[in-house]
């Protein structure tokens, strides 16, 4: 009977880590990418709700890559409060310490908060995720995490305290060339003014 359990385990861990990494795998895709990686995310949802759930059980760390790359999805189809529920759940397992893929949970768990709720209930934790991301010395993680900052201080006051914050996300994200994080803050920015 242990055989058989022990088996069992081994293949609920295998479909999870192949799951995992079908959702790691295109994740931070933009244009068609995005579009193809969403609809495969999609069409196996049943599979990587079971990954994700067995990752979580078993406290296994790929759990934080798992849903923190699954923040566009939930963002996209609106299951803020599943996103948020499972964030929870991961942000919750013990860690060996504050990785990048901790970060990054704790960054899509304010944006789904924020998204669900209101952006002002998001500002603390983004900025903690700002300052973590530059503590990490990771420029252009920070400056997108700038961009939801942004987002969330113009729904909280305005204009003139987001623009800065969408000023220099442009700045670091068109230095290091990542162009689809620059266009999204210049869309931002402009949409914040008008």
């Amino acid at each position: 009977e242990d055989a058989g359990t022990d088996g069992a385990d081994a293949v609920r861990d295998a479909h999870a880590r192949h799951f995992g990494a079908r959702v790691l795998d295109g994740h931070a895709a933009h244009g068609e990418g995005a579009e193809s990686w969403a609809r495969r995310v999609e069409e196996e949802a049943r599979d990587v709700r079971a990954a994700l759930r067995h990752l979580i059980d078993s406290a296994d760390p790929l759990a934080l890559d798992v849903a923190a790359a699954l923040r566009g999805h939930w963002l996209a189809r609106g299951r803020l409060r599943e996103g948020i529920a499972l964030l929870d759940e991961v942000l919750a397992l013990p860690s060996p310490g504050e990785g990048t893929a901790r970060l990054r949970a704790r960054e899509a768990h304010a944006v789904l908060t924020g998204a669900a709720s209101s952006y002002a209930h998001a500002l603390t934790a983004l900025q903690e995720c700002a300052d973590d991301w530059e503590a990490a010395g990771d420029r252009t993680a920070r400056a997108r995490t700038l961009v939801d900052l942004g987002a969330a201080v113009f729904e909280a006051h305005g204009f003139d305290r987001a623009e800065p914050l969408y000023r220099e996300a442009i700045a670091v994200l068109d230095a290091a060339e990542d162009r689809w994080w620059a266009a999204r803050a210049r869309s931002l920015l402009g949409a914040s003014a008008a």
